[in-house]
């Protein structure tokens, strides 16, 4: 082998390992609106492989505002990888008090 296949195979190495560590598989968390749950969602396929997280919904306390409840919610969400929110009507409600303390990739 020469030098330069050496480098070559050196480079493709280090793309390589760089790629699999920089490619975590994001998360999808899926809020259902009220008086539904996961089968909501039954029907979407996603063209990448993403993990699928169900949120389940707390029983909110008395008198507390929706933004209280978010946070509740929010700690279901592991924020160290990419993530993404998909809500359906209360789902979609919550998801906008999260994203004004948490930054999901979309």
């Amino acid at each position: 082998m020469t030098i330069k296949g050496s480098i070559l195979i050196s480079i493709v190495i280090i793309c390589y390992s760089t790629i699999a560590f920089a490619q975590e598989t994001p998360i999808i968390y899926l809020f259902p609106g009220q008086g539904s749950d996961e089968r909501l969602f039954d029907s979407l396929k996603f063209k990448i492989d993403y993990r699928i997280v169900h949120i389940e919904y707390p029983i909110p306390d008395n008198g507390s505002s929706l933004s209280a409840y978010a946070k509740r919610i929010s700690k279901q969400i592991d924020t160290s990888q990419q993530y993404i929110f998909i809500g359906v009507s209360l789902g979609g409600m919550i998801i906008s008090e999260l994203h004004e303390f948490l930054n999901p990739e979309k």
